[in-house]
């Protein structure tokens, strides 16, 4: 059997806690193939002197094998020189499923791929150019169609799931709509959580009761009156995954709960906004109000993200008078 090469140049990476060895292998124009190794450490210095070495090569595909989680930062020093994984973080994305669909329907050249992609994109058009050129058999677009029917049927049948739960719930529609308040919260997360936990707070008593039912409550662990780091208790293990996925995505927005990203390390941090997040939703079901930030002033934020776009609609529809 004689092996076809599928890349000319290509780069691989043994990253180990304290040393990253380097592979090579390049084939030049006149068909010869060049081997070059190195090794680096794994200081910042020598993770930025990998990068600078690596894209003198200009490889094809750079890859990866790696002790625990050390790849992740001679990737971010690959990725800052333009060495990437793909040019779409999300395959699943709208464009990304625009662009899938047209090589399905015909569309081969990707200049008329390119026409379906967002301009949200980070990739650059040269970027996703690149990405989309090679040669689809037969064979990879019966695959590839069957795939996204897979998908697609996967998707469909979830969006059923979500609406029977929606529908089954249709008698808490407003405790649903009180838990969307909370950032990081949606519709199918917080009907999860009141299948869970439920709308009356009269059963737990009070958040510490619901938190050490939920398991997301501080260990106890004291000695000699001073109060040290312990474990979470052990609890409910479905809502605690869902406070914790609430915790993850709140993290990322402007409110309050993202300054404990900022103080303490990220899986402390998730598991104490988990915990606050599930005694904020206890008073909120407890007493029907709606979330509401200490720190942010939601109006002026939607104010100030929206205010040009408004304005704009208001001269278009002359409610703002022309200037003499």
């Amino acid at each position: 059997m004689e092996l076809v090469p599928i890349h000319k140049r290509v780069i691989g990476l043994d990253i180990h806690q304290a040393q990253i060895t380097a592979c090579a292998i390049i084939e030049e124009p006149s068909g010869e193939t060049r081997i070059e190794q190195r090794q680096f450490g794994a200081f910042e210095r020598d993770r930025r002197a990998l990068a600078a070495w690596a894209a003198l090569h200009d490889p094809d595909e750079v890859v990866m094998e790696s002790t625990g989680s050390y790849w992740r930062s001679p990737y971010a020093a690959l990725e800052a020189v333009g060495i990437r994984a793909t040019a779409v973080s999300d395959i699943h994305g709208q464009s990304a499923r625009a662009m899938i669909k047209g090589i399905l329907a015909g569309q081969q050249p990707p200049h008329e791929v390119l026409k379906l992609a967002s301009r949200r994109l980070k990739a650059s058009r040269e970027e996703l150019h690149d990405a989309l050129q090679g040669e689809l058999t037969a064979s990879h677009v019966f695959v590839l169609d069957e795939l996204l029917r897979h998908i697609e049927g996967l998707e469909a049948g979830i969006a059923r799931f979500d609406a029977r739960l929606l529908g089954e719930l249709a008698s808490e529609m407003n405790a649903l709509a009180l838990l969307q308040t909370l950032p990081g919260v949606d519709a199918i997360g917080a009907a999860m959580l009141l299948v869970e936990i439920g709308s009356d707070m009269s059963a737990f008593g009070s958040a510490d009761r619901l938190a050490s039912w939920v398991g997301v409550c501080p260990g106890n662990n004291e000695s000699a009156g001073k109060r040290k780091p312990g474990r979470v208790r052990k609890g409910n293990l479905y809502p605690r995954r869902l406070l914790c996925e609430f915790a993850h995505a709140a993290s990322r927005t402007k409110s309050a709960f993202q300054s404990l990203i900022i103080r303490r390390g990220y899986k402390r941090a998730i598991a104490a906004l988990a915990h606050k997040m599930l005694r904020t939703i206890f008073f909120m079901l407890k007493r029907g109000e709606h979330y509401r930030d200490s720190t942010i002033n939601y109006e002026q934020l939607s104010v100030q993200r929206n205010a040009s776009r408004w304005i704009k609609a208001l001269n278009r529809f002359r409610f703002i008078p022309a200037a003499a």
